[in-house]
């Protein structure tokens, strides 16, 4: 009952953001004594980088704008979880999210997709020259008619790693090693080397590792160590499969009401913000791996040889989304060429 109240609640204020924001994209002049408030809305905490990363952007579009852009925090998805939040945002909602690129598929550019591929940037570096591509350019103008201002592809996570309640050293140890996913992307790839993709939220991981359920879980060493992981998986492998590039959204609406040089403002910023979360998430990957060895967790890397063989099954799996998802053919080898050194 408290839960449906909840709901009833967050859709109720959300639609009155969108009634007060209106509905046209005719040129609004935000000033400080009329402002635009955005709502910036993310699943942590205020004090996790991606929080530190939201109150400096807030605090350096304030201040170039003087006054007349500000921003609001709502962690811990009190909006409601990302894939309801982009809906919002999509409908003119004053709301701010950073997600993966997957998560915009379904509003006109089923490209997007191919931003998740594992191994796709080699570096967070290399993310943020894809971000200023054409070729992003061109798949984020496709959802722009529905709604959604993709500005970068800069919020980049420390590569994501493995940690398993058994020792995983090759690749023949991932042939039935239950690993929790979080979406279809990284299910398929899971599953094509011989796993067994699982889908449980990240909060339930530890009990399901506990239970058996899982076997294995991967995200960033930071958020392992900080959801106790290491309590219930003494292995690690080291596989850097994705930094996780996340997409800083706006409504397009929103957007459209701005004079050029609040735009240009945003924009700025909001890449600023990107590139200092990347940096400090990538960091401070060292002193979580450390911590973890300390409490007796064990690290291993595969094979230049296995290594190759995983690389190579993700090519095939951005091929085979020609066929099973609509994806543009061709334009994963042009990213691939675009990035290659």
């Amino acid at each position: 009952m408290k839960k449906a109240v909840l709901i009833i609640c967050v859709c109720i204020m959300c639609c009155s953001l969108i009634w007060a924001s209106g509905t046209s994209d005719k040129k609004v002049e935000y000033t400080p004594e009329n402002p635009l408030v955005l709502r910036m809305s993310w699943a942590g905490t205020m004090e996790d980088f991606r929080g530190q990363s939201y109150q400096l952007f807030a605090k350096n579009v304030e201040e170039r704008s003087g006054g007349a852009i500000r921003c609001e925090f709502f962690p811990s998805n009190q909006l409601g979880a990302s894939k309801d939040v982009i809906e919002m945002i999509s409908q003119g909602s004053p709301i701010v999210e950073t997600c993966s690129a997957d998560f915009y598929c379904d509003y006109g550019c089923q490209d997007l997709m191919l931003c998740n591929i594992f191994f796709t940037f080699s570096s967070i570096e290399k993310t943020f020259e894809f971000s200023d591509s054409e070729i992003f350019k061109e798949m984020t103008a496709k959802v722009e008619p529905n709604g959604l201002k993709i500005l970068n592809i800069a919020f980049c996570e420390a590569p994501r790693q493995l940690m398993t309640t058994r020792p995983v050293k090759t690749l023949e140890d991932f042939k039935g090693l239950k690993v929790r996913i979080p979406s279809f992307v990284y299910g398929d790839f899971w599953n094509s080397i011989g796993a067994v993709a699982t889908s449980v939220p990240l909060g339930d991981a530890y009990s399901a590792l506990q239970t058996g359920i899982l076997d294995a879980t991967e995200t960033t060493l930071n958020s392992l160590y900080n959801y106790s992981i290491h309590e219930v998986c003494k292995y690690g492998t080291l596989t850097g499969h994705t930094t996780a590039p996340g997409c800083f959204v706006m409504s397009t609406t929103i957007w459209n009401r701005l004079t050029e040089e609040q735009q240009r403002i945003i924009e700025e910023e909001a890449f600023a913000a990107g590139k200092w979360y990347s940096e400090q998430d990538l960091a401070n990957s060292a002193k979580y791996q450390k911590l973890m060895e300390d409490a007796g967790v064990t690290f291993y890397t595969l094979s230049d040889e296995d290594m190759a063989i995983m690389k190579e099954k993700a090519i095939e799996q951005a091929n085979s989304y020609v066929k099973t998802r609509g994806i543009t053919a061709g334009l994963y080898d042009e990213i691939v060429e675009y990035l290659a050194d």
